[in-house]
């Protein structure tokens, strides 16, 4: 199955590579195993985590091998069997040296400015990824819902704008179309190509 779908990713570089701006992988979060209620979990008999981790490392070897002039991008947020900084196995560490090794841009598919349990473990790595590389993260479904926790309020649009640009220091911010917020939040925030700046 990994062949097949390496396989899938080397004719598309073949194809686009060059063509597209970018390209990135879905998140590396999984939902997989029973959580216990001493905080660990209990994985399925044929479930590995470190073999988990070990294929996203070789799917993004594929991938920046594949695209070496669009932007290859894979999105790293919560890994199995590691939860930051409690028990740290250096599993996140590790992907997002590979990234930097591999001049690959880094995100995630959810930005919610100083939510506690992504700063541990995404936000601060994008956060210190270096700034020559590409970084970008999404505004998914339900992202402007969330309550921030410096204000105690939910989410508004300059908030995201200033935590991506000011603390994540991100390239690309990739808006889900989340009704009614985009129309009556998000587009009322963004310049549109008529806007003049100084």
């Amino acid at each position: 199955m990994r062949a097949r779908y390496q396989q899938l990713v080397r004719q598309l570089g073949q194809e686009f590579d060059g063509k597209i701006a970018g390209i990135n992988f879905s998140e590396s979060s999984i939902d997989v195993g029973t959580e216990n209620a001493d905080g660990t979990t209990t994985f399925p008999s044929d479930f590995n985590p470190k073999a988990y981790i070990d294929a996203i490392g070789e799917n993004m070897q594929v991938l920046a091998e594949s695209f070496q002039h669009s932007t290859a991008m894979v999105y790293l947020n919560f890994l199995p069997d590691e939860w930051l900084p409690w028990n740290d196995k250096g599993y996140m560490r590790g992907l997002f040296a590979q990234a930097k090794s591999l001049n690959m841009g880094v995100g995630g598919p959810d930005l919610m400015p100083y939510r506690k349990s992504h700063m541990a473990q995404s936000y601060a790595f994008i956060q210190e990824y270096p700034a020559t590389l590409v970084k970008g993260m999404a505004v998914q479904d339900g992202n402007l819902r969330q309550i921030n926790p410096k204000t105690g309020k939910k989410n508004t649009v300059p908030e995201l704008l200033d935590f991506a640009q000011n603390y994540l220091g991100l390239d690309y911010i990739f808006w889900v179309e989340d009704e009614p917020y985009f129309t009556d939040e998000v587009l009322q925030q963004l310049p549109t190509p008529d806007t003049k700046t100084n």
